[in-house]
């Protein structure tokens, strides 16, 4: 197994050992406080946390469920480090799709934490996208589209817009790799919540009627 990012310290061997002999979130969180980390440690543990739900078989929504409880204990830092890591994370997914695919659903379950996935992805490449990438973005925005609210996707795509190279860029990926999504069915909350970002990422309003 490689683990991308880091050299072997102490705190990655201890938060390595917690991810992996604990039953739940709740469990895990319990060891990692015994620790007794500071910041820095913290941010460690929690980059260590992504890069072991990347390796997977398959996507496990217990690495979710650490991620949301280290938001609910210190918010900003956790989402700031999500970020940061993802922001890593996109620039090279290692030609792995598995990979991909678990970090994907795990980056939407983190948006819908509260943290800011036009950061996260600010330095991804929309257009011209690896198979990796389009893996990626299809299983990110499949659980953004099935979870946030109206509110949020109108949030997060007006947001996008203030930069028209990167809504340009987002509206492209959405139209030529999330349609497909089994998801996308005529009459379906989920392809209406598509279409509604799309709108707003091509115009910047809702309104109009049914969409």
């Amino acid at each position: 197994v490689i683990f991308n990012f880091f050299a072997i310290t102490s705190t990655w061997l201890s938060t390595l050992f917690a991810t992996a002999s604990s039953f739940d979130a709740f469990e895990f969180h319990t060891s990692l406080n015994s620790l007794n980390l500071n910041q820095n440690d913290m941010r460690e543990a929690t980059r260590v946390v992504i890069d072991v739900s990347g390796q997977e078989k398959k996507f496990n929504v217990y690495y979710c469920n650490i991620l949301k409880r280290m938001i609910e204990d210190d918010p900003k830092e956790s989402k700031k480090t999500i970020c940061l890591m993802f922001k890593d994370v996109v620039k090279d997914l290692g030609g792995n799709v598995r990979r991909a695919r678990n970090l994907g659903r795990l980056l939407g379950e983190c948006v819908a934490a509260g943290v800011d996935l036009l950061w996260a992805v600010r330095d991804a490449e929309w257009l011209r996208p690896s198979e990796e990438m389009v893996v990626f973005g299809v299983y990110c925005f499949s659980v953004i589209f099935d979870v946030l609210s109206d509110l949020e996707i109108e949030a997060f795509a007006r947001k996008a817009t203030k930069d028209r190279g990167s809504s340009d860029e987002i509206l492209s990926f959405l139209g030529k790799f999330v349609s497909g999504w089994k998801g996308n069915v005529k009459g379906s909350e989920w392809r209406r919540k598509w279409k509604m970002c799309m709108k707003v990422l091509q115009t910047g309003v809702v309104g109009g009627g049914e969409i």
